[in-house]
């Protein structure tokens, strides 16, 4: 006779989950999120305009895309869908978020780049080992 472990479904946590559980210590999430979060993005900042809907801190798009790029993840549509099932995704963004194809990136593309290409250049290398 087998010996099955059951599970139920309906039980639901007794404390709430935490990301910071489910991923260790050298996943790449991490080191995305800690290495943007180092970047000057103050020009990036500086650059949205005030009108319109509200739109997402860059701090908090930025990490999205450039985790997204690293992990070969180009499109913002599947960025935004992925932020529902990955965990690393979830644990970037910090929930799940329909954010990515409403939030507009500043009309410079040359001082964005600026700041996430060398950041983007050292997950791959990373990625690459």
């Amino acid at each position: 006779m087998a010996n099955f472990i059951l599970t139920d479904r309906k039980t639901d946590y007794l404390l709430p989950p935490s990301l910071d559980d489910w991923l260790s210590e050298d996943y790449l999430a991490r080191l995305v999120f800690e290495v943007v979060d180092q970047l000057d993005i103050s020009t990036l900042t500086r650059q949205y305009a005030g009108r319109g809907s509200k739109v997402y801190h860059p701090a908090t798009m930025l990490p999205i895309l450039v985790y997204g790029y690293a992990s070969g993840v180009f499109s913002s549509h599947k960025q935004e869908r992925i932020t529902y099932d990955s965990v690393a995704f979830r644990y970037i963004s910090l929930a799940p978020a329909a954010i990515l194809i409403t939030t507009p990136w500043p009309r410079s593309g040359a001082a964005s780049s600026a700041s996430w290409k060398p950041c983007l250049y050292r997950c791959w290398r990373w990625r690459r080992k």
